[in-house]
């Protein structure tokens, strides 16, 4: 079992080591993971959104046993949420959801980013 601090320090040392450089910033990547999300459902999840989403998953997961990755993803994810929330972060907000057809028998709700006003 590892100390306290050590799981949280290991999520951090991912996030700003191996992930940052592999797949970029978490921000943008939140982004575009709302972005095709968005595009797929019709919704309009925002960025933040998409972070809580994760840690829902690996709370679920560990509902079917204990693995370490979930618990240093979730403070990963944590710590996401919370940089996210920084004023000094710039976060895209998508507009509320405005109802227009997607297609002539899909009256879906789509937000001004999700169709592509942005």
């Amino acid at each position: 079992m590892p100390n306290l601090g050590e799981t949280a320090q290991e999520a951090a040392d991912i996030l700003t080591g191996q992930r940052l450089t592999e797949y970029g910033d978490p921000i943008d990547n939140a982004t575009h993971a709302a972005k095709v999300f968005n595009a797929i459902t019709g919704k309009c999840l925002q960025p933040e959104d998409m972070v809580l989403a994760m840690m829902a998953w690996k709370f679920a997961r560990e509902m079917n046993g204990t693995k370490a990755d979930n618990i240093v993803d979730l403070c990963g994810y944590a710590d996401i949420w919370a940089y996210m929330r920084n004023g000094d972060n710039e976060v895209p907000h998508f507009d509320v959801p405005i109802r227009v057809p997607v297609n002539p028998v899909d009256d879906r709700e789509l937000c001004g980013s999700c169709k592509g006003d942005d």
